[in-house]
């Protein structure tokens, strides 16, 4: 993680609608350079929150080296509409 949090087991429990982006997906959304984490944005319909920026490319998130620069995770509840 670049910076915040990634998604936990409390995010689903307290079913909190919230997200974490790539980072080019946060330099795309938040084109003023505002710090996305704390912000909201907006998912097929559903306001979540963003709580975390994944790391840049070049550095693995996972250890399958998935690289997370556009993408987002959403937290359980946000998927379920």
């Amino acid at each position: 993680m670049d910076e915040g949090s990634f998604l936990g087991e409390n995010d689903d429990q307290m079913m909190r609608k919230v997200a974490v982006i790539g980072p080019q997906a946060a330099s795309e959304l938040f084109t003023d350079g505002s710090d996305p984490v704390g912000q909201t944005i907006r998912i097929n319909g559903q306001t979540l929150i963003v709580i975390g920026i994944t790391t840049s490319k070049g550095e693995r998130v996972f250890e399958s080296g998935f690289d997370c620069l556009r993408t987002a995770f959403l937290s359980q509840n946000s998927c379920l509409g």
